[in-house]
């Protein structure tokens, strides 16, 4: 295809899209039929994913699903009657939610846009795995394991628990893991074409991120390393667009069971069970609601929560990611709607723009993180550091859709970008080494 024939495509899918945005958003605004409105959200997520030919790696397929996922979570279990009631009491009747979540997802489609990048899955020539890259793995893979066998014999029943011990080593731990996971995610691109190393590292990272998650409960580590190994095999051939319809299913039964067994290592217990009764209230509870229902919360309390923060807290938010202790809008929120229990809730991207400037602060926050992504997508191309850098902070953007902006920038900075990093001078040190080795091994022969 020639470059102006591109252009020509990607003006028809611009219009396409503003086309099904403004189709979109006036049956949400116009209509109080909620099943109407969610339909209508849907349709609008489809036809993103649809316009970039469902590539997994463009943000219109994984954030559209996602998003679609944690927007309608608390419609969907409205509608059907699978609201838990103290949820049902505290944030009520979905009211305008679907149309804040739609403006929204609406401004970061139109910032990221529907053009597509090319990804190459042969080896790049210049990319080097050096032995010490290969010890720096080893060597955070046998803390961690010191660390779960610590946690296995300490006694403890919940990883409030384990947090509030102070041990360094397990506060260590929970960070290395995330940059151990960006060390696999590099070296599998690099042995792309060495099936049996890449494999033997796929399992033995896979051994160590389920037994962390069963003994701590995170599932965030576990749910990181599927997503970004799917699509390691995505890059590699190995997983196919069809082989979606297979994995679709087996990821909506697995956040149920994911949720039920937590933990299980630490406290021999699962949490509730499966059944198919209420298995749409399990799978919808399980992981997305608590954006959803968070902000139905902050709509009901509108005239006290709207704009009640500045724009500044932007600039706050990007602080927090050098000095954490300044206030957040998560913090804020469940000190305020959850003060009486122990248990935090999460927050929600879009209730963080409500509360910084209403609809218009929910179009900036989405304006930033779409310019955001859509940067690490460009740039994805470029080399086997961005195409890493771009792969792990995809779990960490879809995360930080419950929660705020901080938690989008501060993992990329401070685990996968340093990381990175790291890496990236190692991998300066061993060519400058080798070359001075092999300088002086030839100026000794001369001199012989």
């Amino acid at each position: 295809m020639t470059s102006k024939r591109i252009k020509k495509q990607i003006v028809y899918n611009y219009f396409s899209l503003l086309s099904v945005i403004i189709i979109t958003g006036i049956i949400i605004y116009a209509t109080t039929n909620i099943k109407l409105q969610i339909l209508a959200f849907g349709s609008l997520a489809l036809f993103g994913a649809i316009l970039v030919r469902f590539d997994v790696l463009h943000p219109y397929c994984w954030f559209s699903g996602m998003f679609l996922l944690y927007s309608l979570s608390y419609p969907i279990l409205y509608c059907t009657g699978n609201l838990d009631p103290w949820l049902l009491e505290k944030a009520g009747i979905p009211n305008n939610l679907i149309f804040l979540e739609w403006a929204a997802f609406s401004t970061f489609l139109l910032t990221v846009s529907p053009k597509q990048v090319p990804f190459f899955n042969k080896k790049e020539k210049n990319s080097l795995f050096t032995n010490a890259n290969k010890l720096l793995y080893v060597i955070m893979y046998v803390v961690i394991l010191i660390a779960i066998a610590s946690i296995s014999q300490g006694g403890f029943k919940h990883k409030r628990e384990i947090y509030a011990v102070g041990n360094p080593l397990y506060k260590i731990s929970f960070i290395i893991i995330y940059m151990l996971l960006v060390i696999y995610v590099y070296a599998c691109l690099y042995y792309v074409n060495n099936l049996r190393y890449r494999n033997r590292l796929i399992i033995f990272t896979f051994i160590l991120t389920f037994l962390i998650t069963m003994y701590s409960g995170e599932r965030d580590i576990l749910f990181m390393f599927l997503l970004v190994t799917i699509y390691i095999l995505y890059l590699s051939g190995n997983l196919k667009r069809e082989h979606f319809l297979f994995l679709i299913p087996i990821g909506i039964i697995a956040l149920p069971l994911s949720s039920i067994y937590k933990g299980f290592f630490l406290t021999g217990r699962v949490n509730g069970g499966l059944n198919n009764q209420n298995f749409i209230k399990q799978f919808f509870n399980s992981e997305f609601r608590s954006a959803s229902a968070n902000m139905q919360i902050l709509l009901n309390h509108e005239e006290e929560v709207k704009s009640i923060f500045s724009y500044n807290q932007i600039i706050k938010d990007i602080k927090r990611v050098f000095v954490g202790n300044t206030d957040s809008t998560l913090g804020w929120f469940n000190d305020k709607f959850f003060s009486y229990t122990k248990t935090k809730y999460g927050f929600t991207l879009v209730g963080e723009g409500y509360v910084i400037g209403g609809i218009l602060g929910i179009i900036v926050i989405f304006l930033i993180i779409g310019i955001f992504t859509r940067c690490l997508y460009n740039m994805s191309s470029n080399n086997i550091y961005f195409k890493t850098l771009y792969i792990c902070s995809i779990p960490r953007i879809i995360y930080a859709i419950r929660a705020d902006l901080t938690n989008i920038f501060s993992p990329i900075l401070k685990h996968i970008i340093l990381t990175l990093l790291i890496v990236f001078i190692v991998q300066k040190l061993f060519i400058y080494t080798s070359y001075t080795f092999s300088k002086k091994q030839l100026i000794s022969e001369e001199i012989k």
